[in-house]
């Protein structure tokens, strides 16, 4: 999520992930509805899983874009 008028781009590039919008701690829940539900409908977990294994490094009160961090070095 963003606020009308954000420059993700430019927030990544500064390394600024302010949590006042969507946090990693409120997208790491949905991931954990994603693959609870994915579990519960006999469907494979794999992609739900690795989504889910970025928002479990912590940074719970920082935005949602705090992962790219972690994926930043295999790109």
């Amino acid at each position: 999520m963003l606020a009308a008028g954000e420059d993700l781009g430019a927030q990544l590039d500064a390394g600024h992930h302010p949590g006042h919008l969507s946090t990693v701690t409120m997208v790491g829940a949905t991931t954990d509805h994603l693959v609870q539900a994915s579990e519960a409908a006999g469907i494979d977990t794999d992609l739900p899983r690795a989504v889910q294994a970025h928002y479990t490094r912590g940074h719970g009160a920082e935005n949602w874009s705090r992962i790219i961090d972690a994926i930043r070095p295999y790109v």
